[in-house]
């Protein structure tokens, strides 16, 4: 695999292919103080992917695209807005190159009608006085509804079975890569309040009723507003209630959307 149509400075300039991972994202954790800024890893197998949470990822070799990137933000308060940019920038490259509409969940599962295509993983670690971020995105590009049946995901599908449309990997990882570039580069000068409208315009979860699953418990209400640091306002009987990312799952109150 070659990314032959890129259009970057940085982001996939240095580029891995791996017949088979473990995790794509693991990898460039394991090696990302030997590694320049932009490093793009794309595996054709992941043995084990992972989402957010600690879920886990399925794939089939050839049926999704495991794609990660290694940021080094500045500052590493900036790394935790990576899944919300990421988010916009796959939903660009998907949108253009298939021509459709491509919603967000909050914060960054990806759909196509109601069905899920797209996971986002960001994890981050600070390195000396500063931090790298990991950026890990799975496409699913060709799998049938057949097997996410088979593998208990109702949720799920893919770009050709929610489209007809059979997209090149190497192509896809490009326009991704390019979106990423564009955006992360305007974030770093002016910040997130550019593609506040844009993100909020994108993401189906504002305005419905809600369950917000903690650990330990759960809560109702309805997804109002997203903060500047990415964090979600839910209106609860009980008032305002902020959720980052990293500490709950929100679901609709009758099913994923």
């Amino acid at each position: 695999m070659e990314l032959y149509d890129l259009h970057t400075q940085t982001l996939g300039r240095h580029f891995l292919y791996f017949d088979s991972l473990g995790s794509t994202n693991d990898y460039l954790k394991e090696h990302a103080m030997e590694l320049p800024d932009g490093t793009a890893v794309v595996a054709a197998e992941q043995t084990a992917g992972k989402g957010r949470l600690g879920r886990s990822w399925q794939m089939r070799r050839g049926d999704t695209l495991a794609l990660s990137v290694l940021f080094r933000p500045a500052l590493l308060k900036d790394a935790s807005m990576m899944p919300i940019l990421c988010a916009i920038g796959v939903a660009r490259a998907v949108s253009s190159l298939c021509g459709v509409a491509v919603h967000i969940k909050w914060p960054n599962d990806l759909l196509i009608g109601e069905k899920k295509i797209t996971g986002i993983l960001c994890e981050s670690r600070l390195a000396g006085t500063t931090g790298f971020a990991v950026c890990g995105i799975g496409v699913n590009t060709h799998a049938p509804a057949e097997y996410y049946q088979c593998c208990g995901l109702p949720y799920a599908g893919s770009i050709q079975m929610c489209t007809g449309i059979s997209v090149s990997h190497e192509i896809l990882a490009c326009r991704i890569l390019d979106e990423l570039e564009k955006i992360y580069d305007q974030f770093k000068v002016v910040g997130f309040q550019p593609f506040a409208s844009e993100y909020s315009s994108l993401c189906i979860t504002l305005g419905k009723e809600v369950r917000v699953l903690y650990q330990e418990y759960e809560l109702t209400g309805k997804a109002v507003s997203i903060h500047e640091d990415g964090s979600l306002e839910v209106l609860t009987a009980q008032g305002s209630v902020l959720v980052s990312s990293g500490e709950a799952s929100v679901r609709g109150l009758y099913g994923y959307v």
